[in-house]
This record gives C-alpha cells, structure tokens and sequence, in this order.
C-alpha cells in the first residue's frame, strides 16, 4: 500500500529516474476513485477528472509510476476494507485515525473540506442548526452511510438511528436526491 506522501519523498530522494521508478512501483499503482465531483467525477466523454484525479496522476508520473483506476461504487468502508485486504494501493479522501493508520499511510491533509447541514429553502430552519435542535424537534436527518466525519456528527449520529430518524446515503448525490425526492426521505441532509 503507497501513499500519495511517501510516493512524494520517494519522488525526491530518486530524482524520479526510471530505474527508481521500477524500484518504487515495479507494478501499476491500484488507486480506487471515489466518484464525488468536484474531487473525481466522468467528464462528458467518459473521461476521469477532477482534482484528487489530476493530484494522483501528476504524483505518479512525476514519481514514474504507472497507475489503474478503480472506479466501481463503494461505501467509504468498503474502500477502506479493500485497502486493508490489499485490493487496492492507494484511496483518496480519507482521515486519519489511529485504528486506519494501523494498516495504512497517510499524506498530510492536502484540503480542508467543509461539512454543514443543508435543508430545503421553504423549511425556513435558522442558520446556524445544530444537531440537538434537529433531534428535538425529530428532523429526520439524510446522512453517509460510513466514513469519519466531526465529533459532533459521531456523537449525534447514534441517537438519530436510535429514533429511527436517519436515512443512510452512499455517496452525496443520491443524498441531494433523498432530500429533494417526492416525497422527501428526510429535512436535512448532512455533507461535504
């Protein structure tokens, strides 16, 4: 398993050289792409964009690595479980924890991605809403259906299920779908 950070020194220390490069990576690089626009998404013909796409390319080339894009949807914990079991070397978008890092490196965070609860205009919730706001007044609240995300969402999340007031998504975009359907799966959608 290669991280995008170790790939980087190794790039530096070898001069990205190609007999370096069969060293470090004398196979290409499995990377499993997470396909959440803006960071990884098809363009019109088919073709993989986005910035976390353009990041893992320009690293691998730079460190002459060959790579193979993984693209086949997947919660956040399977991915994980697929690193862990070594069907793929590389994930993007994940955090650091100390039980991941028992079985994984990790680049230093390369963005700050925000987190927020959204709702639909003619809700007229006030700005800010809390989590404990939406629990007592039971929101039912669309959500990921695994990955790390703030304190405050771990601690929340346990109690929203408890009241059967959680939708789990798989990925944002069929949580706006959950949130806009007709009729709606929830009143709030929690994402990045």
């Amino acid at each position: 398993r290669v991280s995008m950070e170790r790939l980087f020194a190794l790039l530096l220390w070898c001069c990205a050289s190609l007999a370096c490069a069969e060293t470090i990576c004398p196979e290409p690089i499995r990377v499993h792409l997470d396909l959440h626009a803006p960071s990884a998404y098809l363009g019109a013909k088919g073709e993989l964009q986005g910035m976390d796409t353009e990041q893992v390319k320009l690293i691998l080339q730079q460190a002459g690595c060959s790579w193979r894009f993984s693209t086949t949807p997947m919660t956040g914990a399977r991915i994980l479980k697929s690193l862990q079991q070594g069907d793929i070397d590389m994930m993007i978008r994940a955090t650091i924890t100390p039980e991941r890092q028992q079985y994984a490196w990790f680049s230093r965070p390369y963005r700050q991605e925000v987190v927020a609860l959204f709702s639909k205009r003619e809700q007229h919730l006030p700005v800010p809403f809390h989590y404990a706001t939406a629990l007592a007044q039971r929101l039912t609240l669309i959500g990921p259906a695994s990955g790390q995300y703030d304190a405050q969402f771990e601690k929340y999340r346990p109690l929203f299920q408890a009241h059967q007031l959680y939708t789990p998504y798989p990925d944002a975009f069929v949580g706006t779908e959950l949130l806009f359907a007709s009729p709606g799966r929830g009143e709030l959608l929690l994402a990045d």
